[in-house]
């Protein structure tokens, strides 16, 4: 019966490494002043945890307050850098505030029609 040496499995843990990191789940901290939609459902002022996969280009986020689900929405994930070090965007277009787009440093969600190509950006200028 063969054995793997120890450096040989490490090699081989080291090989799948990078594949889990690209399948990590992100989140993101906001903070809201006002009343808020994201996807179907209102979100109170308040501090919020965005949590979802990145592995894919379409995803579901998890809205957390207080570390209770309140929300889940889709999103398509936009890999793009955000050199302006913004937040979140909303838009007040349907009378009411809407997060539209949510950003990190490497990629930003944008909510509603997952499958809509990018566009640019409207209602309120981003969240810094």
């Amino acid at each position: 019966m063969k054995h793997l040496r120890p450096t040989s499995a490490l090699a081989v843990l080291l090989l799948f490494l990078p594949a889990v990191a690209l399948a990590a789940e992100q989140h993101k901290s906001v903070t809201l002043d006002q009343s808020t939609m994201i996807g179907n459902q209102q979100l109170k002022p308040g501090d919020y945890t965005l949590k979802w996969d990145d592995s894919t280009d379409t995803t579901r986020v998890n809205v957390e307050h207080n570390g209770k689900s309140v929300a889940t929405v889709p999103a398509r994930i936009v890999r793009k850098s955000n050199p302006d070090n913004a937040t979140f965007e909303t838009n007040t277009a349907n009378g009411q505030n809407t997060i539209d787009r949510v950003y990190t440093a490497k990629e930003r969600l944008e909510f509603g029609d997952t499958s809509a190509n990018s566009s640019s950006p409207t209602g309120t200028p981003p969240t810094k």
